[in-house]
């Protein structure tokens, strides 16, 4: 048996501290995973209370999308709606504003009607009177033109009075030279 507890001798010597060093890796292994193990729980507890928070936040966020949605709709319907009844004044107004410019062009046509026939009435008594002036003016013209050619035949018979006098004085002149050498 010598060489049985030899062996078992050398195994205590050489791999009984190694197994006990290897059973306190072990030990602080197992610690380290109970920290780790406890650290992850921890992870998942927060990751669940994270998940957990977002799908509160979702809900939440669905439900104020929604309800603006609904608001944007009502304030959209009721902006188009008063925007058609302000269409719709506007579009009054602008008949009636229609209605009185067609009325008051109606006025302005028949004043000017009016006006164009008060001044086709004056325009035929000025062109009348005008007419008649022209007449008087060239009736007088005619007199004038007459008295102008009585006037020219005065002045042509005096001219030719003269001319006659000068030539009685110039026949005459030249008797009085003929008697005198006559005489002479």
């Amino acid at each position: 048996m010598d060489i049985k507890e030899a062996v078992i001798a050398a195994l205590k010597e050489v791999i009984f501290p190694e197994l006990q060093e290897l059973k306190k890796d072990i030990a602080d292994l197992k610690s380290g995973q109970a920290a780790l193990h406890a650290r992850v729980s921890d992870l998942n507890a927060h990751l669940v209370d994270q998940s957990r928070r977002l799908d509160q936040l979702r809900t939440e966020l669905k439900n104020d999308i929604h309800q603006l949605r609904t608001e944007l709709k009502e304030e959209i319907h009721q902006g188009r709606t008063d925007l058609g009844d302000r269409i719709d004044k506007v579009d009054e107004r602008l008949g009636q504003t229609r209605a009185e410019l067609g009325a008051r062009l109606d006025k302005v046509e028949t004043h000017l009607v009016q006006v164009r026939a008060e001044l086709g009435a004056r325009l035929d008594k000025v062109q009348g009177d005008l007419v008649a002036r022209i007449d008087r003016v060239i009736l007088d013209l005619i007199e004038t033109n007459r008295s102008i050619a009585r006037l020219y035949e005065v002045i042509v018979r005096r001219d030719d009075y003269q001319q006659l006098q000068e030539r009685v004085a110039r026949i005459e002149h030249q008797v009085a030279e003929l008697r005198q050498k006559a005489a002479a």
